[in-house]
């Protein structure tokens, strides 16, 4: 949804095709290990460098994290404006420097209880 409400023009050409048409698993990466859910409270970052953004920060509990072909990255461009300062990134599987770590067991993600 992030890439059919803010993308582009060209982002969206590039991408919601391979979504639609390919199944293209996209996931959104917000939660963070400080910050849990509360998106104005994130402290990954962004900054343009070059001409290009370098993302440092850390997520978790990222739903198909770790299968994924597309992430939509929450990251804060403009420090100090809270929900306003916060842009979002959509990076391919395979980018230098995304890194996915360990599967973490969670709620909902076991084996069914059988009943006797």
């Amino acid at each position: 949804m992030p890439i059919v409400l803010g993308g582009s023009n060209e982002l969206q050409e590039k991408y919601l095709g391979r979504v639609v048409k390919e199944g293209a698993l996209v996931c959104f990466c917000l939660t963070e290990p400080g910050a849990g859910s509360d998106s104005a409270s994130i402290q990954t970052k962004a900054a343009l460098q070059d001409g290009h953004y370098v993302i440092n920060g850390r997520k978790v509990f990222i739903t198909n994290g770790g299968v994924a072909d597309l992430y939509s990255v929450m990251a804060v461009t403009r420090p100090g404006k809270k929900i306003e300062g916060i842009s979002a990134f959509l990076l391919e599987k395979g980018t230098p420097g995304l890194s996915i770590g360990k599967k973490e067991e969670k709620m909902g993600s076991v084996a069914p209880i059988r009943r006797r």
